[in-house]
């Protein structure tokens, strides 16, 4: 057991939850380094698989707004998750998401950057970020288009659209689509075939996947745009409204 988080190995795979119901699974920037670890641990221990969840209530509400809204500041989180899904992304190892409940903002990337997707049909996934005022972090956007295409891209970020776990899978999010309180199991299930393989054939075929998926266009340009949003005071009216409204 980690602070803010609880680990469990069922056979070959290892289960990590995000654990700080009381934040609703909101990521603090420790959180974002502590998963990071937690992800590579398991995959050196000997785990076959991965799952990640939120529980049985909801998967994350994303970053801690506690932590964000503070200008250029905000860049140096935007470099934790940008480290996180690329240690998600280059484990050698299956990440299947298993996703009940809320699942916001970053944790929108996070769960993208897993390899398999199964989420409740009670779900939603939501990226606020155009309410907040701020371009989301370039590469992340490269990333999320990457697995979800454009339309689905545009619903999450330019539109601020709240997407359920019902039509997940036709948006391109979910793998597979359950009943509620079903992800786990099926998780589970899906990790459970990781056993049978050869671990050195699993880590190039992932590998040679996230390669071809990758997105090489030059993003400089955007992030100087997204650092003047989040310097800018409508930006952050934006988040300090908002925390009001949430009591934070």
């Amino acid at each position: 057991m980690v602070a803010n988080f609880a680990v469990e190995r069922v056979g070959g795979s290892s289960i990590i939850r995000i654990d700080r119901p009381a934040k609703k699974n909101a990521l603090t920037p420790d959180m974002f380094v502590e998963l990071g670890d937690l992800l590579n641990s398991e995959s050196n221990s000997g785990a076959t698989a991965v799952v990640l969840t939120g529980g049985t209530e909801i998967f994350s509400a994303g970053a801690d707004f506690g932590a964000i809204g503070n200008g250029d500041k905000d860049i140096e989180i935007d470099s934790l998750i940008a480290n996180l899904v690329k240690i998600i992304t280059g484990l050698q190892i299956p990440v299947i998401a298993a996703v009940e409940g809320a699942c916001v903002g970053a944790a929108v990337e996070l769960a993208l950057s897993c390899d398999v997707r199964v989420v409740s049909r009670t779900s939603y996934f939501s990226m606020p970020v155009t309410k907040l005022g701020i371009l989301y972090r370039p590469d992340g956007i490269a990333n999320i288009l990457s697995n979800v295409g454009l339309e689905t891209a545009t619903r999450l970020l330019v539109l601020g659209e709240r997407i359920s776990g019902e039509e997940a899978g036709q948006a391109r999010i979910a793998s597979h689509v359950v009943e509620p309180s079903g992800t786990l199991d099926r998780a589970l299930s899906l990790a459970k075939l990781a056993d049978e393989n050869v671990p050195a054939a699993v880590s190039a075929t992932k590998s040679l996947l996230i390669e071809l998926s990758t997105s090489k266009v030059d993003l400089m340009d955007f992030e100087f745009v997204r650092r003047a949003l989040l310097r800018s005071e409508a930006r952050i009216q934006a988040v300090a409204d908002l925390q009001e409204r949430l009591g934070r």
